[in-house]
């Protein structure tokens, strides 16, 4: 059953990877204004880029898919690595220790939880980048200079910004679910109720004090992932990209300071 539930959860990245495959060879309408190549200091994908490196629009588009390919990656199997894993450790042999186990393994989903939302907020980011700038027809300043006007402005005045950029968001382009996403939340979820059940089941057949102790840190790692959970649920995590929309156009001035100067001014 697990086995069949990883097929399919590699069914869909495959079918997420073929839908955001990079577009922009021969025939695809990529056109930025102002898009001469510019010269880096950084690294991209790996790759160092030297003074003498000129990057183009097209390379940059495709450099920031290939993360968004690599985030999903990520996303999808780490968690299943870790249960069968820890899956593998409790079949192995009895331990009397074992309520240790579901501790561990319940601090690294939550670890992997904090990764995995982290990973969609860049990845939501990076299309929102890409929609706005790439395909937008935007003044093309580059990624590194673009992002840095994307953290000034949301670290002036943050109350501010986030009340402008509620007034602002386009609800009716807000998807139904963030595509891959519900899965992931509810995988986390079932993986770290399974680790609390086992974690008491343990904890009763061998109440040393190892094991209790174990199993109080286990619950208060959940208290801890519950939290994040209600903070990060996919009805609040689904508008991501239309909120980075609403920033990028105002961290590169291509809406003006009415929305700041009407806002403040309340």
């Amino acid at each position: 059953m697990i086995w069949d539930f990883w097929e399919r959860i590699r069914q869909v990245d495959s079918e997420l990877t073929s839908h955001f495959r990079p577009l922009h060879g021969a025939g695809h309408p990529l056109k930025v204004a102002n898009s001469q190549p510019v010269m880096h200091q950084s690294t991209w994908g790996g790759k160092a880029v030297s003074e003498n490196t000129k990057l183009s629009p097209a390379q940059e588009y495709d450099t920031l898919r290939d993360e968004l390919s690599q985030s999903r990656k990520y996303v999808f199997e780490r968690p299943l690595v870790i249960v069968g894993v820890g899956a593998a450790l409790l079949t192995a042999e009895r331990l009397q220790y074992g309520a240790a186990l579901p501790a561990l393994l319940t601090g690294l989903l939550l670890f992997n939880y904090w990764f995995t939302v982290n990973r969609l907020m860049s990845s939501a980011r990076i299309v929102a980048y890409i929609q706005v700038v790439l395909e937008g027809g935007t003044e093309w300043r580059g990624w590194e200079t673009s992002l840095r006007e994307y953290r000034i402005w949301i670290k002036d005045d943050p109350e501010v910004k986030k009340q402008i950029v509620e007034s602002e968001l386009n609800q009716r382009a807000v998807p139904d679910a963030l595509m891959y996403y519900p899965p992931i939340f509810l995988i986390h979820i079932a993986f770290v109720v399974l680790c609390l059940t086992v974690g008491f089941l343990l904890t009763i057949n061998q109440p040393n004090a190892t094991n209790v102790t174990a199993t109080a840190v286990l619950v208060l790692l959940v208290g801890v992932f519950v939290r994040y959970c209600w903070k990060w649920k996919p009805s609040k995590m689904r508008s991501l990209i239309e909120r980075n929309i609403v920033i990028w156009q105002h961290a590169l001035g291509i809406k003006g300071r009415r929305s700041e100067d009407a806002v403040g001014g309340q």
